[in-house]
Formats: C-alpha cells, structure tokens, sequence
C-alpha cells in the first residue's frame, strides 16, 4: 500500500531537524544575553570600586569618649492581702 502524498516521507527527519534548529536559535540567543550580563557585571564592580575609593576612607575616632553607666531597676510585689510589699529590685 502506498502513502499518502499529505504525509511527509521522513517525518521524524523533520521535526528532529526543526528541534535542533530551534535549540541552536536559542543557544545563540543565550550566548548573546549572557554577554550583556557579564558586561553589566563588570561595570557594577568597577562602580563599586570608584565608590569606595572616592568616599570610603580610614575611620578615625574624634574627641573624647563618653561614657554612661546605666543602672535598671524594677518593682516587685511579694505576698497577699495585709502581707503585700513592693520591692525594688536592682541586680
């Protein structure tokens, strides 16, 4: 029996070619991106580099320092009724 002329004579030739055309398209597509990608990259770390060399420098401590002692209490209640007493706790 032959074929019939609207099915095509190497089918699965076919659609793996337009597969692998299709990944090379795409291939070359990602190829292109990811170049932009590392130029973008490059560029940041050079502006980061001008930053910090422009405005970050060695810190240094002017003046005096000061210091505060800093003392917390609280209230306590101990006991029931007539017995109740408030404490002030200081550790």
């Amino acid at each position: 029996m032959p074929l019939p002329s609207s099915t095509p004579r190497f089918a699965l030739l076919s659609k793996t070619v337009a597969i692998a055309a299709v990944l090379v398209a795409l291939m070359l597509a990602l190829g292109a991106v990811s170049g932009v990608v590392d130029e973008r990259a490059g560029r940041l770390h050079e502006a980061e580099a001008s930053v910090a060399a422009s405005l970050a420098s060695n810190q240094t401590i002017l003046g005096p320092i000061l210091q505060r002692d800093c003392v917390e209490s609280w209230e306590v209640a101990q006991g029931e009724g007539k017995d109740r007493k408030t404490l002030t706790v200081v550790p």
